[in-house]
């Protein structure tokens, strides 16, 4: 396996370190990742390396300083033909927002993110973004348009037997004594 392949592998370490709430140790391990990338000039996952701590300052309640790491990640990746890793940072960019409750940069960040898929064919980050997009627009009043977004999403889910798909029956079921968008 050559050195930059295997440094590719290197950043998912720090992601299951996300899932067990290890935060401060993601954050330190996905930098120096970052410093990796930057040393052996791999811009690609120079990008994912930071969007990888925008990720983590957002699962830490550092809002805009996740924003700015997303920010760089995109700046990083704009000279980079890579459709997966710019959905990907969409798809982040577009958590981030919803999370600052910035609905309509959500929306925007889960559209370019569709746009992308819509081209690519990639039908598990096609549903995040339908996901994200009946999201943003559940929290902006379009319900019936949510409701739409959260079927396909759901549906997508289920053909590839994503547990992403339960996640979203789940959403809706809370939702069903408060608006339409429970209803399929």
């Amino acid at each position: 396996m050559s050195p930059s392949r295997d440094q590719h592998r290197r950043p998912r370490q720090p992601l299951s370190k996300h899932a067990l709430g290890r935060l401060d140790e993601a954050l330190a391990n996905h930098q120096e990742a970052h410093a990796l990338a930057v040393d052996i000039g791999d811009r690609s996952l120079q990008a994912f390396t930071l969007n990888y701590i925008g990720n983590a300052h957002r699962r830490a309640g550092q809002l805009v300083e996740a924003m700015r790491y997303h920010e760089q990640a995109a700046a990083v990746a704009r000279a980079i033909t890579d459709p997966n890793l710019n959905t990907q940072l969409h798809l982040d960019r577009g958590a981030t927002s919803q999370a600052r409750g910035d609905q309509h940069a959500a929306l925007a960040a889960y559209q370019a993110a569709l746009d992308l898929t819509t081209k690519t064919g990639a039908r598990r980050q096609q549903a995040h973004a339908h996901h994200g997009i009946a999201q943003a627009l559940h929290a902006l009043g379009d319900h019936d348009r949510a409701a739409e977004h959260w079927h396909t999403a759901e549906t997508e889910f289920d053909q590839l037997r994503q547990s992403e798909a339960n996640e979203i029956r789940r959403e809706r079921r809370q939702l069903l004594c408060t608006c339409a968008c429970a209803n399929p």
